[in-house]
């Protein structure tokens, strides 16, 4: 981004304030844009991470993206009437049904469209493919995504950028010992196990079950290792059950 440029004025269509890694790219998307002189709005569902959107100040349109199609259309009506008060150059969609609203509104308001890739191994069958759109132009967070765009979307490589995802590792302290003992302390971890970490959401497409598989692998096969499981997400719950079992 150029910060000399005229500022833009995005919309950002996306399931919802849900936790996830969607969530965490869009604070920090957004986050950037504004630091540069861009104007940034976001629509979508509330969730349970939503403090977090209001936190950072970012504006939030409520617009039930994540529904059936009637909800959509119902959605598509109510941001039209957003965009009859607000202008916008580029509208991002993060999410199938939001790149589906996305597309009614740059028809009808003459907007680019722009779609980022979260997830490959998406549906592509009927009549998921009659219901996919890769935007004007469409973002990949890695060379795999776009080999999958490419090949399975058939989306044009002329309209695919690779701008990679990843995580500011200067966040994060280096640790010391002394950290790494007062952690194992707080967590009730035994000092002497190997601590195998997931960190991340509990859904369809993270393959979790497999997590517990390992776990009942590692107790057989490699009783040092311990596997420690941090978040949330829909499936949490079943996950707990599944390891109470």
């Amino acid at each position: 981004m150029n910060p000399t440029a005229s500022p833009l004025r995005i919309l950002h269509l996306t399931a919802g304030s849900d936790l996830g890694g969607v969530s965490r790219y869009l604070l920090d998307i957004c986050h950037a844009t504004q630091q540069y002189g861009h104007h940034v709005t976001l629509a979508g569902q509330q969730g349970p991470l939503h403090q977090a959107f209001v936190d950072a100040d970012l504006k939030w349109y409520d617009a039930p993206l994540a529904g059936d199609l009637l909800t959509l259309r119902r959605a598509g009506r109510s941001l039209g009437r957003l965009l009859e008060s607000e202008s916008f150059d580029l509208i991002c969609a993060h999410y199938r049904k939001s790149a589906m609203v996305g597309r009614q509104l740059a028809r009808q308001w003459n907007v680019p469209l722009l779609f980022t890739l979260h997830l490959t191994d998406i549906p592509m069958g009927l009549p998921w493919r009659w219901l996919s759109d890769f935007g004007d132009h469409t973002h990949a967070p890695s060379q795999m995504a776009k080999d999958w765009l490419m090949s399975t979307a058939n989306v044009p490589e002329k309209q695919i950028t690779v701008i990679p995802h990843g995580i500011n590792t200067q966040r994060f302290e280096i640790v010391t010992p002394a950290k790494r003992t007062d952690a194992r302390l707080k967590l009730v971890l035994p000092p002497q196990r190997t601590i195998a970490a997931y960190v991340g959401r509990f859904d369809v497409p993270k393959n979790h079950d497999w997590l517990v598989d390992l776990a009942v692998a590692c107790r057989n096969k490699l009783p040092n290792v311990m596997i420690l499981l941090a978040g949330d997400g829909p499936d949490a719950g079943r996950m707990r059950d599944a390891i109470y079992e």
